[in-house]
């Protein structure tokens, strides 16, 4: 082995020019549930993608089925997604009406974005402490469990009517509220 070895430096190649094949569907989230675009080829954006770590496991083709799978059920669903509130309209929680950051070491501007959630089930904006219960809503069109707040969790009827299936795992009980 050569110890005085420098490195080399190569010649940069040329890449070849590149174009995304078919038709471009662009999948994102909207008030908590998967939407779905057609993008035109040409759309100037797509012509500077950043790489970011998460990019491999979100491209993958299990991925892109459920995204699209979870776009077509809230498309078929029988109630729309519920508006969100943003995060800028309120400071405190929807359900014990603190601040979002009285479960928190810190009280900057920061963590209280870091402690606000959005439940999918109402849109209000609400504290971890208060929506640490996932549930699917099979009425909007979400069949994996996700985030809800205490209040829906424990009294869909007041917000959906009462027509929300559960599946096996909660049923209602006399007074008409969810139990476990």
């Amino acid at each position: 082995v050569e110890e005085d070895a420098s490195p080399q430096i190569l010649e940069e190649l040329p890449l070849p020019r590149m174009f995304i094949p078919g038709r471009i569907v662009h999948v994102y989230t909207h008030q908590g549930g998967y939407k779905a675009a057609f993008v035109p080829r040409k759309f100037r954006s797509l012509r500077r993608i950043s790489m970011a770590g998460n990019m491999l496991s979100d491209h993958m083709t299990k991925s892109y089925y459920e995204g699209l799978l979870e776009v077509k059920s809230i498309r078929a669903a029988k109630q729309a997604l519920p508006p969100w509130v943003g995060f800028a309209d309120d400071c405190t929680c929807a359900c014990c009406a603190s601040l979002f950051t009285w479960a928190s070491t810190s009280n900057t501007e920061a963590q209280a974005a870091r402690d606000k959630h959005n439940c999918r089930a109402c849109g209000g904006l609400v504290c971890e402490p208060c929506s640490k219960k996932r549930l699917p809503i099979p009425a909007i069109g979400i069949s994996a469990p996700v985030r809800v707040c205490d209040r829906c969790y424990n009294g869909w009827g007041a917000l959906y009517g009462g027509d929300i299936d559960f599946g096996n795992d909660r049923e209602k009980g006399e007074d008409g509220n969810a139990s476990t």
